[in-house]
């Protein structure tokens, strides 16, 4: 029959030990630096997403209604025009 193989056992950590979070050891100030990045990069991604879809839309809109700046038309002068009364 197989033998069974058992790991060796270890000793627990000591009491004044730190014990990590993720393996990293946390502080406050990494806590409150590591949130306040993550809180930039997500912003900045909404930021881009957004502004990307207004581009999108922009672009789509512009060439549905006919594509291009407004054009200023000269006025017609061949035409003599009434005054408007109230």
């Amino acid at each position: 029959m197989a033998e069974e193989v058992q790991a060796p056992i270890q000793p627990p950590p000591a009491a004044s030990a730190p014990v990590p979070r993720n393996n990293v050891l946390a502080r406050e100030e990494d806590l409150f630096r590591r949130t306040l990045r993550m809180v930039a990069i997500l912003v900045g991604a909404c930021v881009l997403f957004v502004g990307a879809l207004s581009v999108v839309a922009v672009a789509i809109t512009s060439r549905a209604v006919g594509g291009g700046a407004a054009e200023a038309r000269s006025p017609d002068t061949t035409t003599d025009k009434k005054p408007l009364s109230i």
